[in-house]
């Protein structure tokens, strides 16, 4: 069977494999369009997904708010502005910091990004169990 990796293919991935499935899936396909390398620093060790936003402060689950970032990464940033944080870093780069913005400017369409979503408890799960 062939399974689409896009996140624009999530839905189609839950309908075709388990959520498990889908989910790593559609993870996997945020860290490939990072080159599987940590959107901050470029380390390619120990590589997880950040919220941008992060959640705390009302960032969501969606792909254009998760980008592909070591842990070190991650968990030094933690629930910080991104922005803030990453200007203070030694391996600032502004080339991916516009990278991370238009990252972030991708399908933020609320008709568009039902497929988007990582968490199983939300509209798309939702959803799909009532079809």
């Amino acid at each position: 069977m062939e399974v689409f990796s896009s996140p624009e293919d999530y839905l189609f991935n839950l309908h075709t494999c388990s959520p498990g499935e889908a989910r790593r899936i559609w993870k996997d396909s945020i860290k490939q369009s990072f080159d599987y390398k940590c959107a901050y620093c470029g380390s390619r060790e120990h590589m997880t997904l950040d919220h941008v936003i992060p959640r705390c402060a009302g960032g969501t689950d969606e792909t254009h708010n998760l980008v592909s970032a070591c842990s070190h990464c991650n968990q030094s940033k933690s629930h910080e502005n991104w922005r803030s944080w990453y200007s203070r870093q030694s391996f600032y780069d502004p080339y991916k910091e516009s990278q991370i913005l238009e990252w972030q400017k991708q399908n933020i369409n609320t008709e568009e990004r039902a497929g988007r979503v990582l968490t199983r408890n939300n509209f798309v799960h939702k959803k799909l169990k009532n079809n």
